[in-house]
């Protein structure tokens, strides 16, 4: 859920502050009779009559938090951008949750809700509490640690390890999880 306040150009030019704030996604027809309605107040107020306002623009918005990475700026369309919420609303909020980490932490297109839903697919999210045990797991996984001999076994360097891991895959730690994204 975003919400957009939405005010009438014509009656910003004329020092006048005609807005309202409007919750999306919605249905497109009611969007539009919004809008609709906030320029025929604006003409109103302006006692422009014979000229309609027909122009707007987003002087202000609140997203909530796992819709940061969603850009919206004064010339957003409205319309575009219900379009994609109403995308986004028909996911389930781990889906979400893995769109943002996407976005934010891998940088990925946010434009393309399809592909992005497709990715949450490659990325991983470990058990672990760190990346050393994601390290150590791994080691004990690729090699039979019981046939190496102790002085090798013993010296081990797993946090050398999982900071090699980290630079070389893509690791990220957000609010105590651990993520990756194998793409």
């Amino acid at each position: 859920m975003i919400r957009i306040y939405i005010t009438d150009l014509a009656a910003y030019n004329q020092a006048k502050l005609i807005g309202k704030w409007i919750t999306l996604p919605m249905e497109s027809s009611h969007l539009k009779s919004e809008i609709d309605e906030l320029l025929k107040a604006g003409t109103k107020k302006c006692k422009d009559e014979n000229s309609p306002h027909e122009e707007y623009f987003i002087t202000d918005y609140d997203k909530t938090s796992h819709l940061a990475w969603i850009e919206v700026g004064e010339y957003t369309d409205p319309f575009t951008l219900n379009s994609k919420l109403e995308e986004l609303e028909s996911l389930e909020n781990d889906i979400l949750e893995k769109i943002d980490i996407l976005v934010r932490e891998f940088s990925l297109d946010s434009n393309n809700i399809d592909y992005l839903v497709e990715e949450t697919d490659n990325l991983i999210e470990y058990e672990e509490d760190s990346i050393k045990e994601i390290a150590e797991n791994y080691i004990e996984e690729v090699l039979d640690l019981d046939s190496l001999p102790n002085i090798i076994r013993n010296n081990i360097n797993y946090e050398s390890i999982a900071r090699d891991m980290k630079i070389e895959r893509s690791f990220v730690e957000i609010d105590g999880k651990i993520f990756e994204y194998n793409n």
